[in-house]
């Protein structure tokens, strides 16, 4: 028995059609197009994406430096406050002192000019005082710079 032979149009003829007929031409000529197109677009995605990246970065880099920024400033203000502080404490110290000093100035004014009122009473008080003993008695009342 003779085996089928497939029947294929003869070699040559005029009507042939190829596989690359210019219809399926077109159809591989639209698939890499669209292939291309992808490409290009999955390109452009990853592009985007590395900008991204970069964006991300430099903004976590400003991030940090204005976070140190901050903590510089804070710590500069601590100093001014503290440094504020001592000069308001010294200042508030010497203000006691000052007040003290006034006090006790006072008080031993007093002291002194009830002296002087005792003194005199008692130089008035007894007549026979002549004038020179009793300007030599208020002399000794007056302050050391006033004699």
């Amino acid at each position: 028995m003779k085996s089928p032979k497939p029947k294929s149009p003869p070699a040559g003829k005029a009507g042939d059609k190829s596989v690359w007929s210019e219809r399926n031409a077109g159809k591989v000529l639209d698939v890499v197009k669209q292939g291309t197109s992808t490409l290009s677009s999955v390109a452009g995605v990853f592009s985007e994406k590395e900008k991204t990246r970069q964006a991300e970065l430099k903004a976590q880099a400003d991030i940090a430096s204005a976070k140190e920024e901050t903590k510089r400033v804070q710590l500069k203000t601590f100093e001014s406050l503290a440094k504020t502080d001592r000069k308001m404490r010294k200042d508030d110290q010497a203000h006691e002192r000052a007040m003290a000093e006034l006090h006790n100035q006072h008080v031993l004014n007093l002291k002194d000019s009830d002296r002087r009122d005792r003194v005199v009473d008692k130089l008035l008080e007894g007549g026979n005082a002549d004038l020179p003993t009793l300007a030599q008695g208020l002399r000794g009342l007056l302050p050391n710079d006033d004699r």
